[in-house]
């Protein structure tokens, strides 16, 4: 489906990190724990570039070797390399100023390297350099297991949400930098915020505008400024993204009186998004009636039985959502052939609009949506996504298992690394994974929280939508500034339903919620999720990086 990345949004202070096109490799066979596997050779890896040659470019000069492929919009070298890292093919790498709009670096993934003095020509800001040794997947010994990747750097935000008052989020942040740091290089009032997401004046923040701009201001209306010159008189978007710790954000509270009909009260860790305008029209539209697609298997009639332990309190229902083509289906293979991901939780379920056989004896289930949704900057999927919980609660699968876990397929994910931190969170609803707000690529519901979210579903008329979250907030699906389904999401269980949520951001690692060298997979935070992986490749390489313990 439609994804929420990349995005600056859902919430405020969130990067939208420019993701590479998506590269094509010959997908190798994976080797499974019905395989007889011989022991791989040790691999002298480390989660860095152990050698870079500054100033030089492999691709260039004599003994210059082609590329045999680029991704764009790669901000640094060191992402390059873990890029090149997660191709099998790839023996050698080059960053250079691709002259791209916006992020304007390429990361060329060289076929072959270079050898002995002929290592390419001298060029002013080109890094080249190969990647570390590759470890093999090895399945582990207990069905759907994991090794935990490393010594726990102890760089986690967990709050209870008894504890998530104002005086204690100032505190929670992970601080970077120092204060000084992060205000240097930030942005006057008449500069582009965009690239440092910081401003030199403390009251005011980094609004976005479009994707090559963002603006320093202390209000920020969606849509036209009257203000702006004539010739870049477009609209504002107005989402915040400014970095953590770079200004003081306004203290929170669970209320504040004098709140409009449709505004979102201050709730620490959640998204806030500006009410919309006065003359905005907020009818909400009909359900729409969609055909799904001519069935090629008959849809699922019961839950995937997966590999999870069963242990009480914290036995998992684990669904993602899948296009019926291009590389989503393919990463869901790829996790079916490991037996991770989604099919190592105790029940599994994968959605569509078509029904069709995405894994050996896995078929979809049938959602009536087309799966399309127009994106600003962010993905308005809100819709889709109510179509799909509109099926999960109407299936009931969910009512036998402890905690539903919503997944998307580009997410590397380890059940059992989750059901660990849940005992942790013994009576909550929900967990919210990242200090900037609930991000959709993994989201975590208690059964008590579906309960509550499937009463409000069956106050509607159709059945199709939470009716008392969607008169709150007719917004999120209408109108110039929709939402992210995770924002909307948070929302509503938050501030409608009033369900109790934990932050443990242990369950995420991505650019948007700042986890260090997400790319790497072995980071020592030892993460229930990295996000994202849209190369099957490569999501193997990350899951083999991530289960490393050498």
């Amino acid at each position: 489906a439609p994804r929420t990345t990349p995005r600056p949004a859902p919430s405020a202070s969130r990067p939208a990190t420019p993701q590479p096109t998506r590269p094509r490799p010959t997908v190798a066979p994976v080797t499974t724990s019905t395989t007889t596997q011989t022991t791989p050779a040790p691999v002298n890896f480390q989660p860095r570039c152990a050698h870079m040659d500054r100033d030089v470019d492999y691709s260039s000069g004599a003994g210059g070797i082609a590329p045999a492929r680029s991704l764009d919009h790669i901000p640094d070298p060191e992402m390059c390399c873990a890029f090149c890292h997660g191709i099998p093919d790839c023996a050698a790498w080059v960053w250079k100023d691709g002259g791209l709009d916006g992020c304007p670096y390429q990361c060329w993934i060289l076929a072959r390297a270079p050898v002995g003095l002929q290592r390419g020509a001298l060029k002013s800001g080109a890094v080249s350099g190969s990647p570390p040794g590759r470890p093999h997947f090895r399945p582990p010994d207990n069905p759907g297991g994991s090794l935990i990747d490393g010594p726990d750097a102890g760089s986690y935000i967990i709050k209870p949400a008894a504890a998530l008052t104002a005086a204690t989020k100032q505190e929670a942040q992970v601080q970077v930098a120092t204060e000084a740091d992060a205000l240097a290089g930030c942005a006057t009032d008449q500069g582009n915020c965009w690239n440092g997401r910081c401003c030199q004046n403390p009251s005011h923040r980094c609004y976005m505008k479009n994707k090559l701009w963002a603006g320093c201001r202390q209000h920020c209306t969606p849509g036209l400024d009257p203000t702006d010159p004539p010739e870049v008189r477009t609209p504002w978007t107005c989402l915040d993204v400014t970095k953590a710790g770079t200004t003081e954000r306004p203290s929170t509270t669970t209320s504040r009186p004098g709140l409009g009909p449709h505004e979102i009260p201050e709730v620490p860790y959640m998204a806030h998004p500006g009410p919309p305008p006065p003359t905005a029209d907020l009818t909400l539209p009909a359900v729409a009636l969609y055909k799904p697609l001519a069935p090629l298997v008959q849809e699922a009639v019961a839950p995937g039985k997966g590999s999870g332990p069963g242990l009480p309190g914290t036995t998992l229902f684990c669904f993602a959502l899948s296009q019926p083509s291009g590389y989503e289906p393919s990463l869901i293979k790829a996790q079916f052939d490991m037996k991770t991901g989604i099919f190592a939780c105790e029940a599994f379920a994968v959605y569509s609009n078509r029904a069709f056989e995405v894994a050996p004896g896995v078929a979809t289930s049938v959602v009536p949506d087309s799966l399309k949704c127009p994106v600003h900057e962010i993905a308005w999927n809100t819709g889709i996504f109510l179509a799909v919980w509109s099926k999960v609660i109407a299936q009931a699968w969910y009512r036998q298992w402890d905690w539903t876990v919503k997944v998307d397929p580009d997410a590397v994910f380890f059940p059992d690394r989750l059901q660990r931190i849940l005992l942790d969170h013994i009576g909550v609803g929900y967990l919210n994974n990242c200090q900037y707000g609930l991000h959709g690529p993994i989201e975590v519901l208690a059964r008590s929280a579906m309960d509550v979210l499937a009463k409000d579903f069956a106050r509607s008329p159709s059945g199709k939508r939470p009716q008392t979250c969607m008169e709150r907030y007719p917004q999120s699906i209408v109108g110039d500034a929709q939402w992210g389904e995770d924002m909307f999401l948070d929302i509503c269980l938050r501030t409608v339903l009033n369900v109790r949520a934990d932050l443990d951001s242990r369950l995420i690692c991505e650019a948007h919620c700042d986890c260090p060298d997400w790319y790497w997979c072995h980071n020592g935070t030892s993460r229930v999720t990295y996000h994202p992986f849209k190369d099957v490749d490569m999501f193997r390489q990350c899951v083999a990086n991530a289960m490393f313990t050498g």
